[in-house]
């Protein structure tokens, strides 16, 4: 019974990030140049700064919006915003790193501007070498979408009436080297996927579908921040910190905290910190709050994770169990972006907080089913006869000399490369799969953002299929054959250019990687003797998040300075240094027949 009701456990895993924060020395200044769809919100115009500036900006970082209506590439100096803006590049920078977002091209279109492509081109060219002048970080930034929709069809889609400004912008970019973001792109698709009764909501006012109201601000300012986070990954992301917080504070506390509370204990503190932190989340808190509830989330996972794993590697025919609870991991990151494009889909009537309604749903019946299923281990743990005659001093000694034990144990460190190196490879492919088949394979966004389900659900059903096996047949032999398989996959994925043929090989690469995870679990219940195994696995959680943590933003620095290309030749040698790392492990005590 208690096997069959932890899989809810396993279900609430898989959460959506949080928003921008950054981890540089400097915290970021964000000073915005553009015309009246960057500007703050007038009768007469509108844009997604403010909402960019207001909601997405954490504490310790600031923001500006020299947005001005009716502004040309040409009018914008002219007037003199320019020439002010780089005066505040100039005071901020001491104190902070100046980020300067520059977009234009509504107005630069019209006739009246008197103004070509090719100006408009140079335009752009010159603004970021002053930028870079002042000492600020250009990011030029393709003009926002209008909301007028083409009905020729049958099917609304929208008129892509900046699309030589979308093109000279990001000529603009590459010829000065300056980073850019695709907003021009981003916001026609997901107009395109809401239509035009949604997309309306976000006009200004009736008739007005080039400016936006303070929905469509706080919608698309959030669009940038996250292009702007893709583009700049060191900025970083509130989750990732406090996530591995929640994390390393579990490691630490848990040789201490198990002398006092028992395996049920353990497993309703995990489930009881995760409904908290679901709860904060839907009640949409002020930011601080809101990163804090990632501390909270990562440390219910810890023990959680820690403790079901390690009751299930005792059980009998434990592989079968342990495949069963990580597939149900999987349904959860499978599951989680359907849910999350359905709210992103509800147009300005979308409270995407909301979304944590269902991972809170999920963990409110975790909750109900582990109290239940493990009531008679819902106790503190009462010391002998042994333990109350010795003093304070030995019981103080005895988590430290289990950790120092731990770490003595050159397996503990080779499994923790292991999925250091694992869930580096699985995050970064989860997380830049759609990435590289829009910008390298030019496939169309609407399309390529379904490939990560099949690399989930390939995760899922190898998970459930190759459990046995992997068992029958030699955990240590089956799972390198699966890194070669993995890598081969990997292989065609880069090699062959071709988005079908990409996309059924990156499923069967969730595939065939589906049995890592469980099956180090189950190697590490056989080379961990009972009384070190909860910490030893609380350690290799935490070095498996770091690498998880790491190589997606490695990769997001690397992609920013040579391509979203750089993709493919990391993955190789994520997956090549599992499988290095995993035969680097003992063979004795290992199952073989």
């Amino acid at each position: 019974m208690k096997l069959y009701l932890l899989f809810f456990f396993f279900l609430t895993l898989h959460a959506l990030p949080g928003l921008p924060r950054s981890t540089a020395d400097k915290p970021p200044f964000f000073l915005l140049a553009g015309d009246s769809t960057t500007a703050v919100q007038s009768t007469n115009g509108g844009g997604w700064g403010n909402g960019f500036i207001q909601t997405t900006l954490a504490k310790g970082a600031k923001g500006q919006n020299y947005g001005h209506n009716g502004a040309t590439t040409v009018s914008f100096r002219a007037g003199g915003d320019w020439g002010t803006l780089l005066k505040k590049v100039e005071e901020v920078k001491a104190n902070y790193q100046p980020y300067v977002t520059i977009q234009f091209g509504h107005n630069d279109q019209k006739p009246t501007a008197n103004i070509t492509i090719a100006q408009y081109t140079s335009n752009l060219e010159t603004f970021v070498g002053d930028v870079r002048n002042a000492g600020g970080v250009p990011v030029l930034v393709t003009p926002l979408s209008r909301r007028q929709y083409d009905n020729s069809t049958g099917v609304p889609t929208i008129i892509r009436s900046l699309e030589n400004e979308r093109v000279a912008t990001i000529k603009a970019a590459k010829k000065t080297g300056a980073s850019y973001i695709d907003l021009n792109r981003a916001s026609t698709v997901y107009l395109n996927s809401i239509g035009p009764v949604s997309a309306h909501m976000y006009d200004l006012k009736t008739g007005d579908s080039t400016h936006l109201n303070a929905a469509g601000s706080q919608v698309f300012g959030g669009m940038v921040a996250g292009l702007i986070i893709q583009d700049f990954p060191q900025l970083g992301d509130a989750g990732y910190g406090t996530t591995f917080c929640g994390w390393f504070f579990a490691a630490l506390s848990n040789s201490h905290l198990s002398q006092y509370l028992d395996l049920g204990v353990f497993l309703v503190m995990g489930a009881t910190l995760q409904v908290l932190a679901h709860a904060l989340r839907t009640w949409l808190p002020p930011f601080p709050l809101f990163a804090v509830t990632f501390f909270f989330a990562s440390l219910g996972q810890a023990y959680q994770d820690t403790y079901a794993n390690t009751f299930v590697a005792s059980v009998k025919a434990a592989h079968r169990w342990l495949g069963f609870i990580h597939a149900m991991y999987m349904a959860g990151c499978l599951a989680g972006p359907f849910i999350s494009t359905a709210v992103a889909s509800a147009g300005a009537r979308s409270r995407w907080e909301l979304f944590y309604t269902a991972p809170l749903g999920l963990g409110i019946i975790n909750f109900a089913l582990v109290v239940f299923a493990f009531r008679e281990s819902l106790a503190l743990k009462r010391p002998t006869q042994g333990e109350m005659d010795s003093s304070q001093e030995a019981r103080q000694k005895g988590p430290m000399q289990e950790i120092q034990k731990t770490l003595a144990q050159p397996s503990v460190w080779i499994l923790s490369l292991y999925f250091f190196f694992f869930l580096g490879a699985v995050i970064t492919a989860g997380g830049w799969i759609v990435e590289y088949l829009v910008h390298v394979r030019n496939g169309d966004l609407n399309d390529m953002g379904y490939v990560p389900a099949g690399f989930y659900g390939g995760g899922f059903l190898g998970r459930l299929i190759l459990a046995e096996p992997t068992y029958r047949w030699g955990e240590r032999r089956m799972v390198f054959i699966y890194v070669l398989l993995c890598v081969g996959l990997e292989l065609v994925f880069w090699l062959v250019p071709n988005i079908i043929t990409e996309a059924v090989a990156i499923s069967l690469l969730g595939f065939f990687s589906g049995p890592f995870f469980a099956t180090g679990i189950s190697v590490a219940s056989k080379l961990f003797t009972v009384d070190i195994r909860s910490s030893a696995l609380a350690f290799i959680f935490v070095l498996g998040q770091v690498g998880g943590a790491i190589f997606p933003a490695v990769t997001g620095i690397m992609a920013a300075k040579v391509g979203v290309s750089v993709l493919q030749p990391m993955l190789v040698g994520l997956l090549g240094a599992t499988g290095v790392s995993w035969l680097m492990l003992p063979k004795s005590r290992l199952h073989h027949d």
